[in-house]
């Protein structure tokens, strides 16, 4: 692609993730909005197919494309002879057309690092205005009562313009790690800091122990690989980790405030373990292998009312349901390939842009295992999650040379040398 071209590819991206905010602003039209959606997907896939003339299948996508076509038709068919006949056949189709879109589009489309960076911004700029509003119009005792029962309804009210607050919580993860890339990219970071200051405060009254899981899963993936130049930073995170902690035993104070707003032993998994065991009962010997098709969750939990019909809360779960072994196995072999692709194009020429990868991928494969979000849905955590684990990363490999000339690992590490 020409860079006019690319341009059109990152506005037709961003279109998808502002849909879902017009579907919550404006939830009346909502199918109205999700067929937008769809056109999105269809108009991307034939923009780039006319420009190119060709869909660039290699081996490794071809593969995982047979294989995934394979397994729903075999998943689907099975179904039928089930009491959860699935006809959702359209979901399977979407995830095709998203797969070219979101994993195979990025590794040839030739981008200006102001333009990655632009869709950066984006999800910064959306986390904030998501912040701002909560805290204008949200932060107060409200915010602190859960009100509900141990189901998925137990609620606060500080979830922003989103419908939840464990959405809103990832969309403000969202934010803070796109603002931490740029916290390599300018030497004043003064702004920056304040900036991730107050999207963590932010998530913090949100509750979400699920973000809190991931946000820590970010921190820890980003130091294990720059812990040879942060020894300094990884020993303060230690001692403030230590000291929270005897704070929590020893000040009665702190001990109250973690108990019930953020451990919540007496919630557990607030029906989650329900939905999960609804889903390994049905895991017979040919869904274990093949699944029963994408949307099955749907079909399934039709009747819902635990965790309100929106799926198992766990992506892996759900892929296991829905494309059994097959599909878990595709969905390994691209993350695997992504993180060679960077590991083999963008380590050695800029080492932080790929620690910060690395820490990204990680915090939204941790995500999901507890949350309804999976790859290549319409849904804002969904695309964040694609965005940050598939399609970013290959952005970044295919265009390594954009952050050729900033400081190498080894030369980093002689800096920081005692």
């Amino acid at each position: 692609m020409k860079f006019k071209k690319s341009k059109i590819y990152l506005i037709l991206l961003c279109f998808t993730y502002f849909r879902d905010i017009l579907d919550i602003l404006w939830g009346q039209y909502s199918s109205y909005l999700t067929l937008m959606g769809y056109l999105l997907i269809a108009a991307i896939f034939v923009l780039y197919c006319i420009n190119t003339n060709r869909l660039y299948l290699n081996r490794v996508d071809f593969f995982c494309l047979t294989a995934f076509v394979l397994g729903q038709c075999m998943g689907y068919a099975y179904s039928y002879t089930t009491s959860y006949p699935n006809n959702n056949i359209e979901r399977a189709i979407i995830w095709i057309f998203s797969y070219f879109i979101f994993v195979i589009f990025p590794r040839k489309v030739i981008i200006t690092k102001k333009e990655m960076e632009q869709l950066l911004k984006i999800i910064i700029a959306v986390a904030l205005f998501s912040a701002i509003y909560a805290v204008v119009f949200q932060l107060n005792g409200e915010a602190f009562s859960f009100r509900g029962n141990s189901n998925f309804n137990m609620s606060n009210s500080y979830r922003s313009i989103w419908g939840h607050r464990n959405q809103f919580g990832v969309i403000l993860l969202g934010g803070i790690i796109a603002t931490w890339y740029f916290m390599h990219q300018v030497k004043k970071k003064g702004k920056l800091r304040l900036l991730i200051l107050f999207l963590t405060v932010n998530l913090a009254f949100t509750f979400s122990r699920t973000c809190y899981v991931a946000f820590l899963a970010y921190i820890f993936g980003y130091m294990l690989c720059e812990w040879k130049i942060h020894k300094k930073a990884v020993i303060a995170l230690i001692f403030l980790v230590l000291l929270c902690f005897v704070l929590y035993l020893f000040v009665p104070l702190v001990t109250d405030f973690a108990d019930k707003y953020m451990i919540r032993e007496s919630s557990g998994l607030t029906g989650r373990d329900t939905l999960w065991q609804v889903a390994f009962d049905l895991l017979d010997t040919i869904t274990l292998w093949f699944g029963r098709g994408m949307g099955i969750d749907r079909v399934v939990l039709a009747e819902d009312t635990v965790g309100a019909g929106v799926g198992f809360h766990s992506m892996y779960i759900t892929y296991l349901l829905s494309g059994g072994i097959i599909l878990s196995a595709v969905v390994v072999v691209v993350i695997g390939r992504n993180l060679y692709l960077i590991w083999n194009k963008l380590s050695k020429i800029s080492r932080p842009v790929f620690d910060w990868a690395v820490g990204s991928i990680i915090a939204f494969l941790v995500y999901p295992v507890f949350e309804v979000s999976a790859f290549f849905v319409l849904t804002s955590p969904s695309l964040i999650q694609t965005f940050y684990v598939l399609t970013i990363p290959l952005l970044l490999s295919g265009n390594a040379q954009l952050f050729k000339g900033e400081t190498a690992y080894e030369t980093r590490l002689l800096n920081h040398s005692p």
